[in-house]
């Protein structure tokens, strides 16, 4: 196993949490799903879908132990403001009209806290590169 296969599987999840969060577009009203995608990409700078793909290039370049994943350090910037998009997605939320739905809003707080955390363990895997 190689010293980046922390990171890579960090990289995988964090794949996996923007797929997730794509997919409870869903569970939005019709209307809603367009706003609150162009706001994510103007918050993150990306698609859900580009993050996705940015993840699982990362996380294959780190697993074949690819020297170019260090290139990845310079992705930082840009996974900070994903990062900060999971952090506030709780207080767009409640401003969007989840504020009287308690077990709705902390459902999507947790789920922001779970994928805050996987972003900044990712940001941290990616810095520690050697």
């Amino acid at each position: 196993m190689s010293a980046n296969q922390p990171a890579a599987a960090l990289a995988r999840d964090l794949g996996r949490a923007v797929a997730e969060a794509r997919d409870e577009l869903g569970s939005m009203p019709f209307f809603v799903r367009p706003m609150v995608k162009r706001g994510f990409r103007k918050r993150t700078g990306r698609t859900m879908d580009e993050w996705e793909s940015i993840c699982a290039a990362v996380a294959t370049e780190l697993e074949r132990d690819d020297t170019s994943a260090v290139k990845r350090r310079r992705l930082i910037p840009e996974l900070e403001k994903l990062r900060e998009n999971f952090r506030t997605a709780p207080e767009r939320a409640k401003r969007g009209g989840m504020g009287g739905k308690i077990e709705a809003l902390a459902i999507v707080e947790e789920r922001s806290a779970e994928r805050e955390k996987l972003a900044i363990d990712l940001i941290a895997a990616l810095a520690a590169l050697a």
